[in-house]
């Protein structure tokens, strides 16, 4: 689960409301390159592809659980995240989007003459 969101800070600020859908834009716009943090680049734990799934799935669903239990306003609250500093719902919000933009990234890359010419005739 992340440790950020459960890190999170509680605020008076009132919501960014404009921020949210700057975030939605940038989130899955893969014209900007955001380069992962050391931490979080692959390091080969995984030996297989169905390996690395099953721990996004785990991952993913006590995420969900924990979001699931909170009973509070997550606007009124604050997480640091290597991006900067985000109000929870924005939080949560960026880590929903973070797979889609991997998503569109494989496509991207399958979609490409490099990978094409790569492939077997």
């Amino acid at each position: 689960m992340s440790v950020f969101l459960q890190k999170r800070r509680q605020t008076d600020a009132a919501p960014d409301f404009g921020r949210d859908a700057v975030i939605r834009k940038v989130a899955l716009d893969r014209s900007r390159k955001i380069s992962a943090p050391p931490q979080a680049r692959p390091a080969g734990r995984y030996h297989s592809l169905q390996e690395a799934a099953d721990a996004f799935r785990e991952v993913r669903e006590r995420n969900v659980a924990f979001i699931e239990s909170l009973d509070e306003d997550l606007r009124r609250s604050t997480c640091l995240h290597p991006l900067g500093v985000f109000d929870g719902y924005q939080f949560i919000e960026i880590m929903a989007r973070h797979p889609e933009r991997h998503a569109s990234q494989i496509e991207q890359i399958k979609n490409s003459a490099a990978f094409r010419a790569a492939l077997p005739a």
